[in-house]
């Protein structure tokens, strides 16, 4: 298993070299050739690009996107802080749910439900059209363990405007003018809680956070799970300019709750001090994770 796991990381790097040979040579336009993506290992129809990433997952993802650059030219999308976060899991005897809050086009999901795969992975995405590329990766992968769902979480259940930017890594519930909005939609909104409730999820042991700027509403509405099952939070908290207004109060509401504050750093975790915008990722913990003893000093 671990040979075909290198064969497949070791295509995937070759690909990515040639790929990086052919724009040099032609320039990115050459990619819309069919003999450039069939020597490059992927297929390209307009902006989306069908791809193998070096894990051996296959993705289809917007070109021009953020995250689809990485996938594009490296394989791979915050692999280091998945491989944390896979590492904490397994330290747990049993593995409940997982909770994907802003999925996306499936990264964290796909990786997730295949790495734990007796365990039940809930994934929103309220994004019409990125909620339809989410469910044909998760068709593709044939992983029977993910649930996709439509639904924005926030503190609330009601309906909200959504903003759908070109760069869809970047779309909310808020205009964060960190990209340009593409389309507003209508989208349904519902609490953490709320579904938990109405899934009869028995137990929950990752919440994964990324909602661009309202990640102390997410908590607010999944209290009393957090309460009660005591999950792991991986979440990216980034303050910006019309972002999260207030990081530092996302921090002490999770503290408040009894849990260890720590920041993610190429996949390592350090004790949280203050926030910063360089570092983004956080993970919460109710246990205190054994750190590196250089980065406690």
């Amino acid at each position: 298993m671990k040979l075909k796991a290198r064969s497949v990381r070791s295509v995937g790097q070759l690909r990515r070299w040639i790929r990086e040979r052919l724009s040099k040579k032609y320039g990115t336009e050459v990619f819309d050739r069919k003999l450039a993506q069939l020597i490059g290992g992927f297929t390209k129809s307009g902006n989306v690009v069908l791809d193998h990433l070096l894990d051996g997952t296959t993705i289809s993802y917007e070109f021009g996107t953020a995250i689809g650059w990485q996938l594009f030219w490296y394989g791979s999308f915050e692999e280091s802080e998945i491989r944390f976060v896979e590492s904490m899991l397994r330290t747990r005897p049993y593995v409940g749910a997982i909770i994907d809050v802003g999925a996306n086009i499936g990264l964290h999901s796909l990786r997730l439900s295949k790495s734990f795969s007796k365990a039940d992975l809930y994934a929103f995405e309220p994004s019409p059209p990125t909620f339809m590329n989410l469910q044909q990766n998760i068709k593709r992968s044939g992983q029977n363990n993910i649930i996709a769902l439509p639904y924005a979480l926030s503190n609330q259940v009601c309906e909200k405007e959504f903003f759908h930017c070109e760069d869809n890594a970047y779309s909310s519930l808020i205009d964060t003018h960190r990209k340009n909005v593409k389309s507003v939609f209508r989208v349904a909104v519902t609490t953490l809680d709320q579904i938990v409730e109405e899934q009869r999820i028995q137990d929950v042991s990752l919440i994964k956070i990324d909602v661009e700027g309202l990640e102390s509403e997410v908590v607010l509405g999944a209290t009393k799970t957090i309460q009660k099952f005591h999950p792991d939070i991986f979440v990216e908290i980034y303050g910006g300019t019309n972002s999260n207004p207030e990081p530092a109060r996302t921090v002490e509401i999770l503290r408040a709750l009894g849990y260890q504050a720590y920041v993610l750093t190429e996949g390592t975790a350090a004790p949280y001090k203050e926030h910063s915008d360089e570092f983004y990722n956080y993970y919460f913990s109710v246990n205190r994770i054994q750190l590196d003893p250089s980065l406690t000093r």
